[in-house]
């Protein structure tokens, strides 16, 4: 099922996003038509969230940026353009970029006036009008047959072949992190997810990364980053999804739009960024044997998602664990 490595992807190789390409404007221009505030409302929820998901991220791997006199910098970043290949993804469906991106508020106007037809003589009580219930009921059925066109387009299904970081990439030859607001607003509108929620979810994920590459562990050892860039999709994706979800649990309580989003993003990504939900299911100590196989395939240069699944059950007959085998 998985057979790249997940340096193999554009963005470890610094490649900059689409700004410049009619597909990419056009998309953007929307965006800003829709949703004005949209840049100054990531770069707002990036920056308050921030420090707070460091922190979480270094309790939760017991991996430190910091460690003496000795810092590794991790900038972040609010960017213009689209990764290329969500620009790539979106391009084919340039001509109808209004209509997608306005599925969720079509299913309103079809959803109100289905009650509208069914409460008619009750609202032409409260206002008056000049065209009958079967009119409405036409213009009803005519935006219900609007929806159901709009949901056959492949959009969503291609999305879900992207086997990469879209909303945000971490650079590791760098190191840095590029938060991409017109990408967070299009599966904002595609999908009808909080923006705030996905921004918390990006900033996780990327951050994830960067901990579990960079990160040092009480020896002062990090993931070598010929390994990381070669080790195989799932394993590093699923790492930093795995954390992703911990920070989003962990913060539910101050922010459940942050869970919401990562639940429902789940829905939208392709089988590499969803494998972690499989690992050891109800080990009453997922958090500490997921860690323990983080550190030994950092030190032990493991690369293979198989090894690594082999590692992860063999974790159940440690003393932490009362999983029988």
């Amino acid at each position: 099922m998985f057979t790249n490595t997940w340096g193999n992807y554009y963005y470890g190789y610094d490649d900059k996003a689409d700004k410049e390409s009619k597909s990419a404007r056009h998309w953007t221009e929307l965006l800003d038509f829709y949703q004005p505030d949209l840049q100054a409302k990531v770069t707002r929820t990036i920056t308050q969230w921030n420090l707070v998901v460091r922190d979480h991220l270094r309790n939760e791997t017991a991996l430190r940026l910091t460690t003496g006199s000795e810092t590794t910098q991790i900038p972040i970043k609010v960017c213009d353009g689209l990764p290329i290949p969500l620009a790539d993804a979106l391009k084919k469906y340039d001509n109808i970029a209004e209509l997608l991106l306005n599925e969720q508020a079509f299913t309103h106007v079809s959803n109100g006036l289905k009650i509208a037809d069914d409460q008619f003589e009750k609202l032409r009580q409260l206002l008056p009008c000049d065209f009958s219930k079967t009119e409405l009921e036409r213009i009803g059925s005519w935006f219900e047959g609007i929806v159901g066109q709009l949901q056959k387009f492949a959009i969503k299904d291609e999305l879900r072949m992207l086997n990469q970081d879209i909303l945000g990439a971490y650079f590791f030859n760098s190191p840095r992190i590029e938060i991409y607001w017109a990408a967070i607003g299009i599966y904002a509108q595609l999908y009808n997810i909080s923006v705030e929620g996905l921004c918390l979810v990006t900033l996780a994920h990327e951050l994830a990364h960067a901990y579990t590459h960079m990160g040092k562990d009480i020896d002062g050892a990090t993931w070598k980053k010929a390994d990381f860039a070669d080790a195989d999709l799932p394993l590093v994706e699923g790492l930093a999804q795995f954390y992703t979800k911990t920070v989003c649990e962990k913060l539910a309580p101050r922010f459940p739009g942050g869970l919401e989003a990562y639940r429902a993003l789940l829905e939208t990504q392709s089988p590499a960024y969803t494998e972690h939900e499989n690992w050891i299911r109800n080990h009453p100590h997922l958090k500490e044997a997921v860690r323990f196989c983080m550190i030994q395939c950092r030190s032990q240069g493991v690369k293979s998602y198989g090894q690594f699944q082999d590692i992860l059950h063999q974790v159940s007959g440690l003393p932490f664990s009362s999983v029988q085998k």
